[in-house]
């Protein structure tokens, strides 16, 4: 595994999500069919038949895009594992994962994401709340809806994240560079790929957290395991949201923010201290850049600006 390579597979990464939003079309003739097929049987007169199956595609218009994300995602994990993981498994650490570890990274992660919360609603209080208006864009109304998102959001988002960044890019990245300089590089490229502000400091933090976790020898199944826990929390957020669309404002901005950099603190001094990466110098060194990572980061450049320019 060349990091190259990595960085294609992270580029392939972001092309599918991105692709799958040409999936929804045929998605919503494929579902609005079976729906017109359902309706039918029952007995329904052709020219209302037209009229409900038109209302309903409208109403779940809207949920089709975690479910194409699900379907994308997941045939790319397939062909990830089958292609690359399977074979780099030993090298990239994907062995049993003891579930007192994954315990222990989980809990971090999640104090981490109380700590940020506080911290960006008094800092940050207007990217708080766009934050906050794209979980309330992520909520569904059918039984199928979150099923598509929890599996995308819970469980095939961060097996594919695991296995590209703290998998194939920082073991890769650590032949040429070594692990101080991988440890850093894969988690700013994984934070970048999130395209939002709040998003992308969220990301880089947690992609720092668990990059030392493996390179401190953690099997990469933990990070897993401890990514899902901390994605299966934005879940529920997204749960209550869809019940309750009043985002929540900050009483005490100070307060907030000093309450919220206390406990971040003390998460990355626990995650620095209790995960101390095993030093690894350069086997043979040379570049990690390539055509491909550059087309990571302009698409990141480019998401950024979009999400910027939308709020303007």
């Amino acid at each position: 595994m060349t990091p190259q390579l990595a960085n294609r597979l992270v580029l392939g990464y972001v092309l599918v999500s991105f692709a799958s939003l040409f999936l929804i079309i045929p998605l919503a003739g494929l579902l609005g069919a079976v729906k017109g097929a359902l309706l039918a049987i029952q007995g329904l007169p052709f020219e209302d038949l037209a009229i409900e199956v038109k209302a309903w595609a409208g109403a779940v218009t809207g949920e089709l895009f975690p479910l194409a994300l699900a379907l994308a995602i997941g045939a790319f994990a397939y062909w990830l594992y089958t292609n690359y993981v399977r074979k780099y498994a030993h090298e990239i650490g994907w062995k049993n994962a003891p579930v007192t570890e994954v315990i222990k990274v989980a809990f971090v992660l999640l104090l981490f994401k109380i700590g940020f919360g506080y911290f960006s609603t008094g800092l940050f209080p207007r990217s708080y709340h766009e934050h906050i208006g794209l979980l309330k864009g992520l909520t569904a109304s059918t039984a199928w809806g979150w099923v598509a998102l929890f599996l995308f959001v819970v469980l095939l988002a961060p097996l594919v994240e695991e296995w590209l960044f703290r998998g194939l890019m920082l073991r890769s990245y650590a032949l040429r560079r070594g692990t101080h300089f991988a440890l850093y590089a894969q988690a700013l490229i994984f934070g970048l790929i999130h395209g939002k502000p709040m998003l992308i400091l969220n990301a880089l933090f947690i992609g720092w957290i668990l990059g030392r976790v493996v390179l401190a020898g953690t099997s990469l199944k933990t990070a897993f395991w401890a990514h899902a826990a901390f994605n299966a929390t934005s879940f529920i957020v997204i749960m209550l949201l869809s019940t309750n669309p009043a985002a929540p404002v900050p009483k005490s901005p100070t307060t907030n923010v000093l309450f919220g950099l206390a406990i971040m603190l003390l998460v990355i001094l626990v995650a620095a201290r209790h995960w101390r990466p095993v030093h690894q110098p350069p086997v043979e060194r040379g570049p990690v850049t390539s055509g491909s990572l550059w087309a990571v980061l302009a698409y990141s450049l480019i998401a950024l600006l979009a999400f910027q320019n939308s709020l303007s």
